[in-house]
């Protein structure tokens, strides 16, 4: 997880980064 993500601690649960992601992204 901290590897796929380096920001992950500072950032959501892997599905609302996942939507915010996408959300974002679009």
């Amino acid at each position: 997880r901290t590897t796929s993500a380096p920001c992950l601690h500072l950032a959501p649960p892997d599905a609302s980064a996942s939507a915010s992601s996408s959300a974002t992204r679009r």
